[in-house]
């Protein structure tokens, strides 16, 4: 699996990340992570979010990963940990190896905690229980709610959101 072709762009009030991702049949998918402008500081601007989204699935797949782009050089030493952790779950996932080109110090450290948080109930629980530390809760379209759902995605969202007016 190589991932390569990353860039940002911005537009329409999002700002956003994206990356070409090529298997190892020769499949290629465009990848992407898309915020609202006032957020774009949140999103890193390298190859991080695209190895973690697919190193489980390239463990799953049994595929090495090249990355051609820089990787945060604290994520990057900790890959291997993660790969070791993974393996463990004795859920079909194989130990890979990862060549990344380039790391880069990460250039700010963030005194947030953000959540991911799909509304369910292991959602709540975990933000209830931790709502001291949490400052953002992420929650991504695509993950329990279908691309092509646009109109439960966007139901969901307006329920869970803190910008909402009142009704």
């Amino acid at each position: 699996m190589i991932i390569d072709r990353i860039h940002t762009y911005q537009g329409s009030g999002k700002f956003g990340l994206k990356a070409r991702i090529i298997f190892r049949d020769g499949k290629k998918q465009e990848m992407y992570f898309e915020v609202e402008e006032k957020f774009c500081e949140s999103l890193a601007t390298d190859a991080s979010p695209f190895l973690a989204a697919m190193l489980p699935i390239a463990m799953f797949r049994k595929e090495n990963i090249e990355i051609d782009g820089e990787v945060s050089t604290r994520f990057k030493d900790n890959v291997p940990g993660i790969i070791q952790a993974v393996d463990t779950w004795n859920l079909g996932f194989s130990p890979i190896s990862v060549a990344i080109k380039v790391s880069k110090k990460d250039s700010k450290k963030s005194a947030h905690v953000g959540c991911f948080f799909s509304g369910g109930a292991d959602s709540f629980y975990t933000y209830l229980r931790n709502k001291k530390k949490i400052d953002s809760l992420i929650f991504v379209h695509g993950f329990d709610i279908k691309v092509a759902n646009k109109t439960l995605y966007d139901l969901v969202e307006k329920n869970i959101s803190t910008d909402r007016k009142s009704t």
